[in-house]
């Protein structure tokens, strides 16, 4: 019996500890809009984070006007205090894969100047004319050059790709 009423202790303290960081509004919102939440994913088939910020804020509407027509004093800030606890973790993060992405596109973006893009031209010009000139002439008495002058050019042009970003070399390999 003592156990029990110790288990019972430390899950009321347990409450009070996250009560104390997070209100009681909280956890009814969360409960109410994951009530909702797989109706409004058929609706916003895809959009996980849309979803849940239109169940959440149809929650907090349908609560606060519940709350509005039984007491004469509603307070909005509690109910907006609730849903901000709620929403901003997930836009939080959005936000910071958004940056993320944004970042990574600038340093893409910074590798394509234009002093390496000119050079990088250059030296497939160079290899093509090199490749050109070999296949001109009598490739019968060597025939490796000329195949080893086409792959040197390939791979440049395999360079050049992967240094633009092109993500497709499948053809060139």
């Amino acid at each position: 019996m003592s156990q029990i009423l110790g288990l019972f202790q430390a899950v009321q303290t347990l409450i009070a500890t996250i009560s104390s960081i997070f209100p009681y509004e909280v956890f009814w919102l969360l409960a109410f809009s994951l009530l909702i939440l797989p109706v409004m994913n058929l609706v916003f088939f895809g959009l996980p984070r849309v979803s849940y910020t239109v169940s959440v804020s149809l929650v907090s509407l349908v609560w606060y006007y519940l709350w509005q027509s039984a007491f004469p004093d509603p307070s909005l800030g509690k109910v907006i205090k609730a849903a901000l606890y709620l929403l901003v973790p997930v836009h939080f993060v959005f936000l910071c894969d958004l940056v993320w992405r944004g970042f990574r596109f600038y340093q893409k973006k910074r590798k394509r100047n234009g002093a390496s893009i000119a050079e990088n031209l250059m030296e497939i010009q160079r290899n093509y004319h090199n490749f050109m000139s070999l296949n001109l002439q009598n490739h019968s008495e060597s025939p490796n050059l000329v195949e080893e002058a086409y792959w040197d050019f390939l791979r440049n042009l395999k360079e050049f790709g992967s240094r633009m970003g092109f993500q497709d070399q499948e053809r060139m390999k």
